[in-house]
């Protein structure tokens, strides 16, 4: 992978976990708020786009990778790893 094609991927997933980061924690307060005491907050699918088997970028929504696909990139809903208590990565 070139380094530029590295930059790309890993800024999309920054972009992305970020997206995806405040959606999830947006779900968890408004469970909070509406008297769930254990909320529980199903993560989120990523999707990827991919060239050939190889990630190339990642995004939050369907519709952003749709977007951002140019011929030859293929669309693939990815699940991130299970979140640790506290909201690291596990």
């Amino acid at each position: 992978m070139t380094p530029d094609a590295r930059r790309l991927l890993l800024e999309s997933v920054e972009a992305a976990a970020a997206i995806i980061d405040l959606a999830e924690a947006t779900e968890w307060l408004r469970q909070i708020r509406s008297g769930i005491t254990n909320p529980v907050v199903t993560p989120l699918p990523w999707y990827g786009l991919l060239r050939n088997g190889e990630l190339h970028s990642v995004y939050a929504t369907r519709e952003e990778a749709e977007q951002a696909a140019t011929p030859g990139l293929e669309i693939r809903t990815l699940h991130p790893r299970p979140k640790a208590p506290g909201g690291g990565q596990s």
